[in-house]
């Protein structure tokens, strides 16, 4: 269990995509990265898509929960800084410590 001290210090972040800045995962890739044993194609796609700045935020399917998804931030692309990111601090629910 965290130590209650140690939760005081947590943060949380909510981040506002406008819809328009996101593309998602192409079907045709997204089955070659599922049968793939490794990783090494899925960093190789995400470095190019990083570099060129195709677009700045990929969605891509989660790996342990499926019905989920990722969001990937491209810091690199024009439009980056249409996403707002608000940061407040983080409440523990006390009955965590009763």
């Amino acid at each position: 269990m965290q130590d209650k001290e140690q939760l005081s210090s947590y943060v949380k972040t909510r981040v506002s995509i406008p819809e328009a800045l996101i593309e998602d995962l192409e079907a045709e890739v997204l089955k070659a990265f599922i049968k793939a044993p490794d990783s090494f194609a899925t960093r190789q796609y995400g470095d190019t898509w990083l570099v060129k700045e195709r677009t700045c935020v990929l969605r891509v399917p989660g790996r342990v929960v499926l019905e989920e998804s990722n969001y990937l931030l491209n810091p690199l692309h024009p439009a980056f800084k249409q996403i707002t990111f608000k940061t407040t601090a983080y409440q523990a629910d006390t009955r965590l410590w009763q």
